[in-house]
C-alpha cells in the first residue's frame, strides 16, 4: 500500500505537469451518477456500527472527571488548560454535557460522535457546492468523505472529540467565509470568525483555517481579496496569544524537555510524503484479524488508486480541487507532524481526520475526470464498496479492545470484590494497545473508581510502581476467557 500510494501521489502530480499547467480540449464532465447519495447512505450504515463500542482508555478519565464538579472543571480548562499542556475547553465541554445526557451510556458519546462526523460531512457537502459543484457531484464527493477508513480512531473514540469538533468547526467556518466572499454580509464573517475560535479552542489544528482560505482565495477567486483572511489571521493570532499565557508557553506535547511540534527531522519528511499518503489512501489496520480480508481490500483498493490516476483526464475545475485537496491535507498534517509516523496498526491515526477532507478532494475529483460515464460509475461503486469495508473492518478493532477494557474491570472486580482503604492495582504485562487500539494507557485508575464507586482505589502497571506499599498484582495473561490472574501479593 505504501508503493501504491507513492506512485499514486506521483503519478496524479506528473499528470499535472503534462496537462494540469495548460487547458485541456475536454471539458468538465457533467453527467450525473444515477445513484450519487450512494455513498454517503453506505457512510451512514457503517459508521452505525460504532454506537455498539465501549469506552476505551482516556475515556475513563474523562467520564471520572466529568462526573465531578462541571463549572470549576471548565473555568480551570479554560485558565489553565488541560495540564498546562493542552486549551481545549469547548472539547471538553462537549463530553461534560454528554456526561449530563448520558452518564455511563457508551453508545449515547458514539451518536455524538456520530452526529459531529456527519455535521462535517454536511459542511463538506456545502463547501463542495460553494465552490461550483453540482448536487450529485457534490453528493458524490461527500460520500467518498464520509467513509474513508482513516478515520475510524477519531470517530469510533469517544476520547478523540477534540479532533472530531474542530474539524466540524473548521469546514462550516470555510463555508461561511465563502458565504461571505459571495454576499459580503458582515454577519457571515462574523460567524465564521466566531466558528473560528471555537475550534481552535477544541483542538490545535483548528489553527490552519486561514492557510486553508489563502488556498481557497488564490484558486478560486478572481479578482482575489488577499484582506479578506486578515481577520482569520487576527483571530487566530488572539487565540493563540491567549493559549500562550494560560500554557505559560507554546503548550503541546514534549519529549526530553523538547516541544515535539519544533522536532523537525527526516522523519517529518517520511511523514508527509510516505505515511501520509499511505494512511489517507487506504487507511486499513493491517493487524485486526482475519487477515485474507485486509489483504484483499489493500490489494483492490491499490488497484483502484492506480486506475483512477492513470485513465483521469481532470478538468480545469477538476485540477482547482485537486490541487486543494492536496494542500488541505499538508496543511491539516503540519500541526501533528510529529504523530505522522503512523504504522500499520492506525494507532493515532486521528492526526488525519482533517487531512482526509483533503484526500477526499483529490480522489472525488479524479473519478469525476474518468472520460466514460460507465467507468465513473464503476470507479463510483467500487470506491464506496471498499472504503466501506475498510471502515467496518477498522471498527471490529475498536469493538475488540473496548470489550477486553471492560471485562478487565469486571475482572478485576470478581477477584477483589472488597478492597481495602487506599488498596493499590499492579497490573504486570499488560499491553499498551490491542489491534492498533490504545489500552489503558491513560485511565486505569478512573476505569477502576468508576466501577467499584469508589475515589481511594488506584492502579498502575508494573513498570510504573515503585512504591514499597502495599498492592493488589494482577497479571495480564491475554487469554479472551481469562484475561487477568490474581499474583502473590508483597508487602
Amino acid at each position: 500500500m505504501q508503493v501504491a500510494s507513492v506512485l499514486f501521489v506521483l503519478r496524479i502530480a506528473a499528470l499535472y505537469w503534462r496537462d494540469g499547467r495548460r487547458k485541456p480540449k475536454n471539458s468538465e464532465h457533467t453527467q450525473p451518477f444515477r445513484v450519487p447519495w450512494l455513498g454517503l447512505a453506505a457512510g451512514v450504515a457503517v459508521w452505525s456500527v460504532s454506537l455498539t463500542v465501549g469506552f476505551i482508555s482516556d475515556d475513563f478519565a474523562h467520564l471520572y472527571h466529568a462526573s465531578g464538579h462541571l463549572w470549576p472543571q471548565l473555568w480551570s480548562l479554560f485558565i489553565n488548560g488541560q495540564d498546562e499542556t493542552f486549551m481545549r475547553p469547548v472539547g471538553f465541554a462537549s463530553i461534560f454535557l454528554d456526561h449530563s445526557l448520558w452518564g455511563q451510556w457508551a453508545a449515547g458519546y458514539h451518536l455524538t460522535n456520530l452526529g459531529l462526523h456527519l455535521a462535517a460531512v454536511a459542511g463538506f457537502y456545502t463547501l463542495n457546492r460553494t465552490l461550483g459543484a453540482s448536487k450529485n457531484h457534490a453528493a458524490f464527493i461527500a460520500g467518498v468523505y464520509i467513509c474513508m477508513p482513516v478515520q475510524v480512531e477519531a470517530v469510533a473514540w469517544m476520547g478523540a472529540r477534540f479532533d472530531l469538533l474542530s474539524n466540524a468547526l473548521t469546514i462550516w467556518a470555510a463555508v461561511f467565509y465563502l458565504w461571505y466572499r459571495e454576499s459580503s454580509r458582515v454577519p457571515t464573517y462574523a460567524t465564521a470568525l466566531f466558528l473560528y475560535l471555537l475550534a481552535t479552542f477544541s483542538k490545535e489544528n483548528g489553527f490552519v483555517l486561514p492557510l486553508l482560505i489563502v488556498v481557497i482565495e488564490f484558486l478560486f477567486f478572481s479578482p482575489r481579496k488577499i484582506w479578506a483572511p486578515i481577520g482569520l489571521f487576527g483571530a487566530g493570532l488572539l487565540s493563540f496569544a491567549y493559549r500562550w499565557y494560560a500554557l505559560k508557553g507554546v503548550g503541546g506535547y514534549s519529549s526530553g524537555g523538547k516541544l515535539s511540534a519544533l522536532d523537525i527531522g527526516p522523519k517529518t519528511l517520511e511523514g508527509f510524503l510516505l505515511r501520509g499518503p499511505t494512511q489517507l489512501f487506504s487507511g486499513l489496520n493491517w493487524t485486526q484479524p482475519p487477515g485474507w480480508i485486509v489483504i484483499v481490500l489493500g490489494s483492490l483498493s491499490a488497484t483502484t488508486l492506480l486506475l483512477l490516476s492513470f485513465k483521469g483526464s481532470p478538468s480545469p475545475q477538476n485540477w482547482r480541487c485537486i490541487k486543494l485537496g492536496g494542500a488541505w491535507a499538508l496543511i491539516s498534517m503540519a500541526p501533528a507532524h510529529f504523530l505522522l509516523m503512523v504504522g500499520a496498526s492506525l494507532t493515532n491515526s486521528r492526526v488525519f481526520y482533517m487531512a482526509s477532507a483533503g484526500a477526499a478532494f483529490v480522489l472525488g475529483h479524479l473519478v469525476l475526470a474518468l472520460p466514460k460515464p460507465k467507468a465513473r460509475e464503476t470507479a463510483m461503486f467500487a470506491l464506496v464498496l471498499l472504503m466501506s469495508l475498510g471502515v467496518a473492518h477498522n471498527i471490529s478493532a475498536w469493538r475488540w479492545a473496548s470489550r477486553a477494557s471492560a471485562e478487565v474491570l469486571a475482572a478485576v472486580v470478581r477477584l477483589e470484590p472488597s478492597p481495602p482503604p487506599q488498596a493499590e492495582f499492579v497490573f504486570e504485562n499488560m499491553p499498551q494497545t490491542l489491534r492498533g487500539v490504545f489500552f489503558f494507557q491513560v485511565g486505569l485508575t478512573e476505569g477502576l473508581r468508576l466501577v467499584y464507586g469508589r475515589p481511594d482505589v488506584s492502579a498502575q502497571r508494573e513498570e510504573q510502581h515503585s512504591a514499597p506499599t502495599h498492592a493488589i498484582r494482577l497479571l495480564w495473561t491475554g487469554d479472551p476467557a481469562r484475561m487477568i490472574e490474581r499474583q502473590p501479593e508483597e508487602r
